[in-house]
């Protein structure tokens, strides 16, 4: 009996400890970047030479000059999921959503990845973005 229950407790506890299993809340709450962490097609990244947290911060104040909204962030993980880019892109939903990734590239120097599923905005806003962080 014992061994019986060893084992369902075994692997419920792996079931528990699968990533797909542990994101589907996060999922359920819409807050879920996995999709994004795989797209290939709509994605455009640059490399600027700054802080993690000089660009973090400044790609708020970029989000915000587009008239845009902030779903969620998190700067330790380095992302921040952004919606409602109609006023400045008006061919998009202002439910279509735009991930950016800020990574660390070496030394001072950090990577910015736009992604989104509208692949003609992650286009456009890429061009605006890395302008608007640039300056």
């Amino acid at each position: 009996m014992n061994v019986i229950r060893f084992f369902f407790g075994s692997m419920f506890v792996m079931f528990l400890m699968s990533c797909s299993v542990l994101d589907y809340p996060i999922r359920i709450l819409g807050i879920s970047i996995n999709k994004f962490k795989t797209e290939q097609v709509e994605k455009a990244s640059k490399i600027f030479e700054m802080s993690k947290k000089d660009c973090f911060r400044k790609s708020l104040i970029v989000i915000k000059d587009l008239e845009a909204k902030v779903a969620h962030k998190n700067f330790g993980k380095g992302y921040i999921v952004a919606f409602s880019f109609t006023k400045s892109f008006s061919y998009c939903l202002a439910s279509t959503e735009v991930v950016i990734f800020i990574s660390n590239f070496g030394g001072n120097s950090i990577k910015v990845e736009i992604i989104s599923g509208n692949s003609l905005l992650a286009k456009e806003l890429s061009i605006r973005f890395f302008e608007m962080l640039r300056s």
